[in-house]
Protein backbone atom coordinates (compact mmCIF):
# COMPACT_ATOMS: atom_id res chain seq x y z
CA UNK A 1 0.00 0.00 0.00
CA UNK A 2 1.26 3.44 -0.84
CA UNK A 3 1.80 5.97 1.74
CA UNK A 4 -0.88 8.12 0.61
CA UNK A 5 -3.51 4.91 0.55
CA UNK A 6 -1.75 4.45 4.60
CA UNK A 7 -3.23 7.65 5.44
CA UNK A 8 -6.94 7.85 3.45
CA UNK A 9 -6.73 4.10 5.56
CA UNK A 10 -6.96 6.15 8.76
CA UNK A 11 -9.50 8.98 8.04
CA UNK A 12 -11.85 7.51 10.40
CA UNK A 13 -9.65 7.77 13.81
CA UNK A 14 -8.57 11.80 13.76
CA UNK A 15 -5.33 11.48 15.91
CA UNK A 16 -3.98 8.91 13.76
CA UNK A 17 -4.84 10.50 10.42
CA UNK A 18 -3.17 13.68 11.47
CA UNK A 19 -0.15 12.04 12.59
CA UNK A 20 -0.06 10.11 9.44
CA UNK A 21 -0.73 13.69 7.36
CA UNK A 22 1.68 14.95 9.22
CA UNK A 23 4.65 11.53 8.65
CA UNK A 24 3.67 12.14 4.45
CA UNK A 25 4.67 15.50 4.98
CA UNK A 26 7.90 14.81 6.08
CA UNK A 27 8.35 11.98 3.72
CA UNK A 28 7.71 14.13 0.89
CA UNK A 29 9.87 16.54 1.87
CA UNK A 30 12.97 14.02 2.95
CA UNK A 31 12.01 13.00 -0.67
CA UNK A 32 12.59 16.33 -2.43
CA UNK A 33 15.78 17.87 -0.37
CA UNK A 34 17.35 13.90 -1.03
CA UNK A 35 16.61 14.15 -4.90
CA UNK A 36 17.99 17.76 -4.81
CA UNK A 37 21.28 16.19 -2.98
CA UNK A 38 21.53 13.35 -5.54
CA UNK A 39 21.74 15.82 -8.27
CA UNK A 40 23.75 18.37 -6.99
CA UNK A 41 26.69 15.43 -6.72
CA UNK A 42 25.84 13.94 -9.92
CA UNK A 43 26.01 17.41 -11.09
CA UNK A 44 29.04 17.72 -9.37
CA UNK A 45 30.49 14.99 -10.56
CA UNK A 46 29.72 15.27 -14.37
CA UNK A 47 30.17 18.73 -15.06
CA UNK A 48 33.80 20.77 -16.54
CA UNK A 49 37.07 18.70 -17.06
CA UNK A 50 37.49 18.37 -13.24
CA UNK A 51 35.16 17.16 -10.33
CA UNK A 52 33.28 20.40 -8.48
CA UNK A 53 33.68 19.38 -4.82
CA UNK A 54 31.97 22.31 -3.67
CA UNK A 55 28.58 20.89 -5.41
CA UNK A 56 29.52 17.49 -4.19
CA UNK A 57 29.64 18.56 -0.82
CA UNK A 58 26.11 20.47 -0.86
CA UNK A 59 24.51 17.30 -2.43
CA UNK A 60 26.26 15.51 0.53
CA UNK A 61 25.00 17.92 3.09
CA UNK A 62 21.40 17.93 1.35
CA UNK A 63 21.15 14.19 1.56
CA UNK A 64 22.06 14.38 5.51
CA UNK A 65 19.79 17.31 5.97
CA UNK A 66 17.59 14.48 4.76
CA UNK A 67 17.96 11.85 6.80
CA UNK A 68 16.50 12.98 9.89
CA UNK A 69 12.91 14.15 8.06
CA UNK A 70 12.75 10.40 7.24
CA UNK A 71 13.18 9.05 10.44
CA UNK A 72 10.42 11.41 12.26
CA UNK A 73 8.42 10.28 9.53
CA UNK A 74 9.16 6.62 10.18
CA UNK A 75 8.62 6.80 13.71
CA UNK A 76 5.44 9.47 13.50
CA UNK A 77 3.69 6.79 10.86
CA UNK A 78 4.43 3.72 12.70
CA UNK A 79 2.77 5.64 15.91
CA UNK A 80 -0.55 6.70 13.75
CA UNK A 81 -0.74 2.69 13.25
CA UNK A 82 -0.78 1.88 16.76
CA UNK A 83 -3.20 4.49 17.72
CA UNK A 84 -5.31 3.51 14.72
CA UNK A 85 -4.48 -0.69 15.56
CA UNK A 86 -5.07 -0.02 19.00
CA UNK A 87 -9.13 1.51 18.75
CA UNK A 88 -9.98 -1.57 16.60
CA UNK A 89 -11.83 -4.16 18.67
CA UNK A 90 -11.24 -7.70 18.68
CA UNK A 91 -14.99 -7.87 16.44
CA UNK A 92 -13.93 -5.57 13.98
CA UNK A 93 -10.12 -7.71 13.13
CA UNK A 94 -10.23 -9.61 10.09
CA UNK A 95 -9.01 -13.30 10.79
CA UNK A 96 -7.87 -15.57 8.40
CA UNK A 97 -9.92 -18.58 7.97
CA UNK A 98 -9.55 -20.87 4.94
CA UNK A 99 -11.83 -23.02 3.88
CA UNK A 100 -10.44 -26.46 1.77
CA UNK A 101 -12.54 -28.85 -0.16
CA UNK A 102 -11.39 -31.70 -1.83
CA UNK A 103 -12.56 -32.54 -5.31
CA UNK A 104 -12.46 -35.30 -7.64
CA UNK A 105 -12.77 -34.08 -12.00
CA UNK A 106 -12.51 -36.10 -15.17
CA UNK A 107 -8.10 -34.53 -14.38
CA UNK A 108 -7.85 -36.50 -11.17
CA UNK A 109 -8.11 -35.59 -7.87
CA UNK A 110 -7.97 -31.83 -6.90
CA UNK A 111 -7.96 -29.51 -3.47
CA UNK A 112 -9.39 -25.81 -3.29
CA UNK A 113 -8.93 -23.07 -1.16
CA UNK A 114 -11.50 -20.22 -0.38
CA UNK A 115 -10.88 -17.11 1.94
Amino acid sequence: MSFGGVVRALENNPEAYQLAKSARNLYITSEYIGFAGGFAIGLGITTEEKTNWKLIGIGAGLIAISIPFEIISDKKIKKALNIYNSGLNATSRYYFKPQYHLFFNEKGLGIAMRF
